[in-house]
């Protein structure tokens, strides 16, 4: 997984499959576009999810 912080709130996750000897460079299986502080539970004083 690649992470790219696009602007203060946001970032853009690039998820890639594990390289193997038969696939030794993979290509990119599926992007997310990610919001960090709505994986935040506050009443849980949980901070979320942080790449």
């Amino acid at each position: 997984m690649l992470v790219y912080q696009a602007g203060e709130k946001y970032q853009l996750l690039f998820i890639f499959p594990k390289a193997t000897q038969q696939n030794s460079d993979p290509q990119l299986d599926h992007y997310n576009v990610f919001y960090p502080s709505g994986s935040a539970n506050l009443m849980a004083d949980d901070p979320g999810i942080r790449y």
